[in-house]
């Protein structure tokens, strides 16, 4: 004889089996998605690009891990930084250009800006909230310390709720002497 209770095990087995199942492709996947993003994180640690650890392709000239070493530049004179060089100290001569660009590989940054009175902005363009990678050109005007910040944004961290994206922050140093 067939007891009720017996009959609602039977019905349910299917469906445990299914839900079952299910948990252990979502472990799978997370375990994957783990797996890929620590060689992800790997493969960016070892990565030197002209200089300068990770980050996106810059030339690193006129730009220095530690004020000690010696200043190079362009033939034009203008030095240029890229989201490569943040944290970098650069070195300018009253007169030389620095050249500002981030973005361009997904990031929206907003366009730098100087703190100190060594550097005086020349030029900027894109940036956030245009979609166009963020430039601006600063002339050294007197000697000193400068620095040069930016930081990235998103229109999903300005909505009502906000987005819970990360924002990255760059800067560089600014060490101007006077000219020879």
């Amino acid at each position: 004889m067939t007891h009720i209770g017996d009959h609602r095990s039977e019905c349910h087995k299917p469906m445990e089996l299914i839900a079952n199942l299910a948990r252990q492709i979502d472990m799978r996947a997370a375990r994957i998605m783990i797996i890929v993003g620590i060689l992800g994180g790997i493969a960016g640690c070892g990565a030197n690009v002209n200089g300068a650890q990770g980050g996106t392709l810059g030339t690193g000239t006129g730009v220095n891990s530690s004020p000690s070493t010696p200043r190079t530049s362009t033939p034009n004179g203008e030095v240029m930084v890229t989201e490569a060089d943040s944290g970098r100290t650069v070195h300018l001569e009253v007169g030389q250009r620095l050249r500002v660009m981030l973005g361009g590989r997904g990031d929206l940054w907003h366009r730098p800006a100087s703190s100190g009175s060594s550097l005086r902005l020349a030029a900027a363009d894109g940036g956030y909230p245009s979609d166009r990678p963020a430039n601006a050109v600063f002339v050294a005007v007197k000697a000193g310390t400068a620095s040069v910040t930016s930081m990235t944004d998103h229109p999903c961290l300005h909505a009502q709720p906000p987005c819970k994206m990360a924002q990255r922050v760059w800067g560089v140093r600014v060490l101007v002497a006077a000219a020879h």
